[in-house]
This record gives C-alpha cells, structure tokens and sequence, in this order.
C-alpha cells in the first residue's frame, strides 16, 4: 500500500513543475497541490497533527483515537477514512479538508474536528476526492464487537489514488485513466503507463523535447517522478513523488522477463509502476506485458496540431464537432477508447495500414459490419470486466455482463467464418475468439439467480441446490461479504506490514459501533 517513504502528491491545479520538488508542505496537510492549501493556510488551517497521543489542547487521546493516529501517522499523505459503524471518519486537519471539499458538515469529538460519509455511500464520495487529485486510506474495522467492548482492530485495507481506479462508477467509459512513470537517464527519459482497470501496458524511450507531444496523447491521471528530479513540461495530473530505488528494472523482469530492454529507462520506469501498483492495489494478474512503443511506428501530433485539428476539442467555444464526434460510430466503449487512440497516434507503418483497410474492406464488402456491430452492442466493456475480476471486485451485475459478453462471442465467430478468407487481423481475431472458455456462460447461469441484487450484502445471489455450503448458510442464496462499498475497498494481498496479519479476518459489518 501507501507508505511514507516521501512521497506526495501535486495535482493540475498546482501544475508548475518547479512546486514538485517543494511539496508536499511542512504543514503536514493532506492538500494534493500548494493552491489547494494556501486558502486553508490564510484561515490558519490546516494546523498539524497534535503530538502522538495527545490532543491539541493536551489532553490524552482516547485509545481509538490512538489507533486513529498511528494509521494516520503510516499513510501521511493520504486523506484517512476511519471506518465506525455506519460511516467513514475523518479527523483533525484531514475533517476540514473533507468539510470543504465535499461540501458536508464539519463537526467535533472530543473537542477533535470530524466529518464522516455514510459507508454505504463512501463510493461517490470518494470518488469526488480522487478527481480532484486526493488520495484516500481505507482503515477498516476487521472484527465483531463483543459485550466487553474493547477496541476494536482495524487496518487500512486499501489506498485508493488517481492512477489506480478499478470501479466503474469513477472511470470514464470512452477514455483511457493512465499511471505513468518517467525516468531520466542521459539524453533520453523512459516513459511508461499503464491503466489498472483494463491491464493496457506500454512504454517509450524519448528525447526530453519531445515529451510534450508524448504528454499530449495520453490521458493520464497520476505520474510517478523520481524524488529530486524536474520534470523537463507541463505534466497534467496528479504527480506522485517516488523514491530513487523504486525505479528499478528489477520488478519488470521478474513479472515480465525481456518485455523491455532489460536496463533501460523505460524499463526503470515500468518497474517503478509494477511497485505502485502492487503497494495500492496488490496483484493484477490481468496486467499485460509492456509493448515498446518505437517512434517510427506513429506520426507525431504536437498539442498545436491536434487543436488546430480539432480531434477532440472545437476550436471554437460554442463548437460542438470535432473529428472524434464524426468518426465515433463505435459500439462499445472499448471501442471508443481504441478509436481516440488510433487518433492520437496514426500508423506510419504501410503494412499496418493496409492490414487494417483490409480488414475494414472484408467486412464492408461481406457484408458483415451491421450484423457485426449489432453483437457488437450486446458486449461489455470486457478488457476493465476482465480487470474487476482479476482484483477480486466484481459485483451480480458484472457477472450478467460477462456472461452477455460470452455468449456474443460464438456468434461473432461465426459471422467472421462466412467470409471465403479472413485478412490477417480478422483471421487473429477469430484464433482468438476460438479459445475463449466455452461453458462459462453456462456455468454463470447455473450460479446466478435470474435477477442479482445489484449489492452482493442483500444476499440472494446464489440459486438454491447450486452448491450444498450455501444451501446451509443461514440465508439461503447469500453469499458471504465484506461491509457496504466491499467491491470498492477489496483487500489487496499486500497491505501495510503492521496491518498483514489482519488483512484475511473476516471483516466487521457496519453495524459495528463500539471502539
């Protein structure tokens, strides 16, 4: 997870890249960027965190207030979400960041500010906060009260960031929300970005003055830099301050041997990623291996030119057509995000090209693209489905939406096999479609009841005679859950050292209320 190793973050609204190397403040506040602290700082707030144990006033913390601390004082720079009963807490200067930027009420225990959000509607909340660059510790209650009331052990369970999204509520549907690492080295800086969500891994190996245009086309939300460095450009996001050694070829070749140049700095860059996203999310086992982008292979597009262009922005403020709305007949999400990179970078490669206005001609001239894109229109965005079910946060309705998805696929093989001869790409697709796991789809409805609770804690998810353990729960069909918002706050596997030896207990419901 988050650890306190230095780094920090700095979001667009502070985007001067000279503010890096001075952030985060001595202040000790959770403000992702210097313009979103001075306002608090000209109300003398934030104000720090008061000596371990004690209040500001200096009075002796309670023992939960204790417990608060030291997670808090383990994930500085994130916002805490202290798991009591039926909401989330935030205390001290972390409440009246809260208070101000979600708009709620700003209270007081024991003399402490505090603003807290129902746990059940922590998603939304939460969500607002990564937007704006935050990041969130979830510390969670992991066991049940007893009738003595003693405090209660938590831990945080996850550390949400803006480079990290998985849940389907915060991703944008026709966008990519990429991490990405840089790492300078000689005359070259080594990029590479990843998106958690869909497992897209790429990297690229670029003169420092062109770095903008590379900046340009990818819509990332978070970059991991390498502390004490200055990035050369404007980078747009929040910027995540790592150490040195974290940028380290080391990860790369042991999760993907010989993805990269072993060494390189994109290498580096992509194993500083592979650290982050195993300490906030823990393992993804739907991360693909990184593909090097050469810059042969894509025509450059500087800022100027795609606006001039108008790809994705009108010229003019009241202009509402740009060359992505005209094009954008795609029927699924996916598709919409690959067509918004195909944009961006257009092919240089004549045998690409061409491979490519093969396959379109085949399917014009077959006539398969309107049969096609119907079944089309019946898939789900399967790439971030797939990546909820590597990261164990899939819900009921996911599950319907893959077995949608599986039950297109036959068809969409079938229709490919009309044509007298498939072109290269189509004859790919079709391999692959060929291997996707037959009787899935079945094995998902034999499971499921027809008509899944959106939330998996309502229970009556399982069938009835689907599998004798369930059959015997007190409940018949439910299937056991962590508490409300359990797809969003999913355990990683590894979690901040001193919380391991929690992490697996069952997890407390929200009507847990003592300590």
């Amino acid at each position: 997870m988050w650890t306190s190793s230095g780094a920090s973050t700095n979001s667009a609204a502070g985007r001067p890249s000279r503010s890096c190397a001075a952030w985060p403040p001595s202040c000790g506040c959770s403000a992702p960027t210097p313009a979103a602290c001075e306002p608090l700082a000209s109300k003398g707030l934030p104000y720090p965190l008061p000596q371990p144990g004690y209040t500001r006033q200096g009075m002796e913390l309670t023992p939960m207030m204790r417990q608060y601390q030291e997670a808090k004082a383990r994930y500085p720079d994130a916002i805490l979400f202290f798991h009591l009963g039926d909401f989330y807490e935030t205390f001290f200067e972390d409440a009246e960041l809260v208070a101000r930027e979600l708009d709620i009420t700003l209270t007081q225990r024991d003399g402490h500010p505090m603003a807290g959000v129902p746990v059940r509607k922590a998603e939304v909340y939460i969500h607002r906060l990564l937007k704006r660059g935050y990041k969130v510790a979830l510390c969670q209650q992991l066991e049940r009260p007893g009738k003595d009331k003693k405090l209660l052990k938590r831990a945080v369970v996850r550390v949400l960031t803006p480079g990290t999204i998985l849940e389907e509520e915060a991703l944008e549907a026709g966008q990519d929300m990429y991490l990405a690492a840089l790492w300078p080295e000689g005359d070259k800086v080594g990029v590479a970005w990843a998106e958690a969500a869909s497992g897209e891994f790429s990297g690229a190996e670029l003169p420092p003055a062109e770095l903008p245009n590379l900046v340009a086309r990818l819509s990332v939300r978070e970059w991991l830099l390498p502390e004490g460095w200055q990035p050369p450009c404007e980078l747009p996001g929040a910027h995540t301050l790592r150490p040195r050694e974290d940028f380290s070829a080391a990860p790369l070749e042991s999760r993907f041997p010989g993805a990269l140049p072993g060494g390189s700095p994109a290498a580096r860059a992509a194993g500083a990623i592979l650290v982050y996203l195993q300490e906030t999310v823990g393992k993804l086992p739907h991360l693909r291996p990184p593909h090097l982008i050469a810059a042969q292979e894509t025509m450059v597009l500087d800022p100027f030119t795609q606006r001039s262009l108008e790809l994705l922005t009108p010229l003019r403020p009241e202009g509402k057509l740009t060359v992505l709305s005209v094009l954008d007949r795609t029927k699924t999400t996916m598709g919409r995000r690959l067509l918004r990179r195909w944009l961006l970078a257009p092919l240089r490669d004549r045998g690409r090209i061409e491979a490519r206005l093969d396959a379109v001609e085949a399917l014009i001239e077959g006539p398969l693209w309107e049969p096609l894109g119907e079944l089309l229109k019946r898939a789900c965005d399967l790439p971030r489905l797939l990546g909820r079910v590597g990261t164990r946060t899939l819900r009921p309705l996911d599950l319907l939406a893959l077995r949608r998805t599986l039950e297109v696929l036959p068809e969409i093989e079938g229709l490919l096999a009309r044509l007298p001869s498939l072109p290269a790409r189509l004859a790919a697709i079709s391999a692959a479609l060929s291997s996707a796991p037959g009787g899935l789809a079945e094995e998902i409805s034999r499971a499921l009841v027809d008509q899944p609770p959106p939330d998996p804690r309502e229970g009556g998810l399982i069938k009835d005679g689907y599998h004798p353990r369930l059959d015997q729960a007190p409940e018949p069909g439910l299937v056991a859950a962590g508490p409300p918002g359990h797809d969003l706050l999913a355990p990683a596997p590894s979690v901040d050292a001193a919380d391991n030896e929690h992490a697996d207990e069952k997890q407390c419901p929200t009507q847990c209320v003592h300590g």
